[in-house]
């Protein structure tokens, strides 16, 4: 799965490319072990992870645009 590079793009707040990967890693997982696999629960965990943290950006920018 390419977890590692989402969260590498993650961590480097580029967060689409990082979504992109985590909804890939979601839809491997689903396909390979089913949706209640622990693999599946861990890669929706983490596409849930980038969700909140995009949302949080755009919400902290509407408050307090630089």
């Amino acid at each position: 799965m390419c977890t590692n590079k989402a969260w590498e793009f993650f961590l480097q707040g580029k967060l689409d490319e990082a979504e992109k990967l985590f909804k890939a890693a979601l839809q491997e997982a689903k396909e390979a072990f089913g949706l209640r696999d622990p693999h599946a629960a861990s890669a929706l965990n983490n596409l849930v992870c980038v969700t909140v943290d995009y949302e949080l950006k755009i919400e902290i920018t509407f408050y307090f645009p630089f």
